[in-house]
């Protein structure tokens, strides 16, 4: 009996670890997708402000966009800016929880963010 005891015990409290680890690990991924949002949604006037000078938007990312301010650890500055043609842009990331739909994208279409799964 002693040892079913101690059995059931050392299950909860390895139970008990796991649920705290997820959580602190959640309240992480939510702080670091709310950095990188904000990130992007800082750098939106200035895109904007090309847009308007040159008449479409800039075909890639202009790295004095951020100078002087530190990258989020979700933003990989080579190819989080997307615009084919000109017409819109989408700054996206992928967001490091192991969920579906990873990707966060601010669409200057909806002028809002979308979830989706892919890079």
């Amino acid at each position: 009996m002693r040892i079913r005891n101690h059995t059931i015990l050392v299950t909860l409290s390895c139970l008990l670890a796991l649920f705290v680890a997820f959580f602190v690990l959640r309240a992480r991924w939510q702080r670091q997708v709310a950095e990188a949002k904000s990130f992007c949604e800082a750098l939106v006037p200035m895109i904007e402000r090309a847009h308007s000078q040159a008449g479409s938007y800039p075909k890639q990312a202009d790295p004095s966009w951020w100078a002087g301010r530190s990258v989020p650890a979700l933003i990989r500055t080579q190819d989080f800016y997307l615009s084919t043609d000109g017409s819109m842009f989408l700054l996206r990331f992928r967001d490091q929880a192991p969920v579906m739909d990873n990707i966060w994208g601010f669409d200057s279409r909806r002028m809002g963010w979308l979830n989706y799964d892919g890079y």
